[in-house]
């Protein structure tokens, strides 16, 4: 990261949300590094994105068969108004973490946060994760290159296959 910062200009537009604001870390890191960063919450992410990003990038938790991506509550929001801005949505995801399954919204299938796991004193409820539909992602970053939405499936395929060869082990890394 400090390398590139020598060879190339950019900044970052940090955006975070509750309850855990697991983006002061990262700001901290950016900020340690001489990196130019704002850092701004959820609800001011459309007059962010409208200052010309560039890209926006998305840590998901999974990304599912049909190329929707479960991330933190709040991303997929951020995708919709990242298209809205014409701004590219890069999901960041190793490939272990695709599935064959496939999940249409986060309801189903999800942590709920109480007010005594991160010590909100009123009575609040928190959705831990939401799902991110395939038709706001423009590629998933992962160790194999960049891989379209369309082709999750494809991808699932291919690690079962080597899972399989491998006896088991996906890709053959014990």
């Amino acid at each position: 990261l400090f390398s590139a910062t020598e060879h190339c200009r950019f900044s970052v537009i940090l955006i975070d949300t509750a309850p855990y604001f697991h983006g002061r870390t990262l700001l901290s890191k950016l900020h340690h590094f001489g990196i130019p960063t704002t850092y701004v919450h959820l609800r001011a992410a459309h007059f962010a994105l409208a200052k010309g990003v560039h890209s926006l990038f998305i840590a998901a938790d999974a990304v599912y068969a049909n190329g929707s991506a479960l991330a933190d509550a709040g991303a997929a929001a951020l995708a919709m108004t990242a298209k809205y801005h014409c701004v590219p949505v890069l999901v960041c995801c190793e490939s272990y973490k695709f599935h064959a399954a496939t999940h249409l919204d986060s309801l189903g299938w999800n942590e709920v946060i109480t007010n005594e796991t991160i010590l909100i004193p009123k009575r609040t409820l928190f959705l831990r994760f939401d799902v991110t539909p395939a038709t706001y992602i423009t590629a998933f970053i992962t160790e194999h290159g960049l891989i379209p939405p369309t082709s999750s499936a494809v991808l699932v395929r291919e690690l079962e296959l080597g899972q399989h060869a491998a006896g088991g082990i996906v890709g053959g890394n014990k």
